[in-house]
């Protein structure tokens, strides 16, 4: 099934508009970039560069497996990154996101339940 909010809204909108985004384009700014504040698929926005999170599972040091166009060289993949601690970078959602797993999403404040034989 297509989901029409695919369509159209990934331009022409440059950087800066995800870092600095006006009240009708279709992305908002976060209120921080905390874990507790980011799904997968938001970004991490800077003059200049968008970048995506990959997965709300993060690295051992505590980094974040982005995807993102890096250029010519490394091209487009994902990568592992620390946008959160680097001050450059905003967090942004696009307005009426849903994950894809909605509405069987498990919920963040509840631990997993874990039994033993």
């Amino acid at each position: 099934m297509w989901y029409d909010r695919f369509e159209n809204v990934h331009g022409p909108y440059s950087s800066y508009a995800f870092h600095a985004p006006d009240p009708d384009d279709p992305f908002f700014r976060l209120s921080d970039k905390s874990r507790s504040t980011t799904l997968y698929m938001d970004a991490f926005a800077k003059n200049g560069h968008v970048a995506l999170i990959y997965t709300e599972i993060g690295t051992s040091g505590d980094q974040d497996y982005i995807l993102e166009a890096k250029g010519n060289f490394y091209g487009t993949g994902v990568f592992t990154e620390d946008y959160r601690a680097d001050s450059d970078y905003v967090a942004v959602r696009r307005r009426g996101w849903t994950q894809d797993c909605y509405p069987s999403c498990p919920s963040r404040a509840r631990p997993p339940i874990v039994v033993v034989p």
